[in-house]
């Protein structure tokens, strides 16, 4: 599905409205006003839809379905970073309330362009390290935002604010379902572990520490039927035994995602594999919050 915005050229009408009103929100406004100057409507709410080409909502996860679903109603143009929603269900219903209202709905990460990530996306590439068996993320560091004001920073947040996008990167690095999923709080570190095991054997485990005075981060660590992958490195093993590594060179991004939707000139809906991973993101946050709540593995097949 295309949405025609009915453009002169692709740059020269575009008008975005940021609907949230938080860091995140900050964060893209000034983004926006240094790549697009004059074409970002101001407002956190949907008021006005005159000259609306479409609407970037970084509400808070929680909050996001109702409001994506009232203007995807409204036949609006919505994008949103993942997750969708907080639920695989809810991101079911939003896929086919865009497509019954003919609206176009994007989901945009810009943490896919962070070199680890596009390394590991190159190492997974057939024929390199076979297929995933292992894959894990870890970081830990000391947040010294942990005793500001802003509520978006105070303990508590990190799960909301850091899984997203590891799991938007996750559903990258795998082409299988999950089966189960299993999470543990860390309340004194404010961080989490996330183990996620899937169809086809591989198993994920995702581990955040917030309040952690020693600091560390892995970056992506695969292990594969024919190889690793760590730190842009491609790692195989000699038939006499001999552990080799191969660096990864990747091709850095001329242009930002959002902007790239700007310059197209239309505002498609997503392909199926955006749709996978919209799905994947929604559904293992839906998994994750539900094991950290009760201390249990959850099934994939009951969400």
């Amino acid at each position: 599905m295309a949405v025609n915005l009915a453009m002169e050229s692709p740059r020269s009408h575009w008008r975005l409205k940021i609907l949230g009103d938080n860091h995140r929100a900050r964060f893209f406004r000034e983004r926006w006003q240094l790549l697009n100057p004059a074409r970002l409507l101001s407002g956190s709410s949907t008021g006005s839809t005159t000259g609306v080409t479409a609407y970037l909502v970084v509400v808070p996860v929680n909050q996001r379905g109702t409001l994506v679903a009232d203007l995807l109603t409204a036949g609006h143009p919505v994008i949103v970073e993942p997750p969708l929603t907080t639920t695989l269900q809810e991101a079911l219903e939003l896929f086919a309330l865009a497509e019954r209202h003919g609206a176009a709905l994007r989901v945009i990460a810009l943490r896919r362009t962070e070199p680890d990530y596009l390394a590991a996306t190159m190492a997974l590439a057939p024929g390199r390290i076979g297929s995933p068996v292992g894959i894990r993320w870890y970081a830990a560091e000391y947040a010294v935002w942990a005793d500001a004001a802003a509520a978006d920073y105070r303990r508590g947040e990190t799960f909301a604010l850091a899984a997203p996008p590891l799991f938007d990167q996750l559903a990258g690095l795998v082409t299988a379902e999950p089966r189960t999923v299993r999470a543990v709080a860390y309340p004194a570190e404010d961080g989490f572990a996330i183990e996620v095991t899937f169809t086809d054997g591989c198993q994920a485990r995702l581990e955040i520490r917030r309040m952690a005075r020693v600091a560390l981060r892995t970056g992506w660590m695969i292990e594969g039927t024919a190889g690793a992958y760590h730190h842009g490195k491609l790692i195989t093993t000699t038939a006499d035994g001999e552990l080799v590594d191969e660096s990864i060179t990747t091709e850095a991004f001329a242009i930002d995602p959002v902007q790239e939707l700007e310059t197209a000139g239309t505002l498609t809906s997503m392909s199926a594999e955006e749709q996978r991973r919209g799905l994947f993101s929604a559904g293992l946050y839906e998994a994750a919050a539900r094991s950290l709540l009760t201390g249990q593995p959850v099934e994939w097949n009951s969400l």
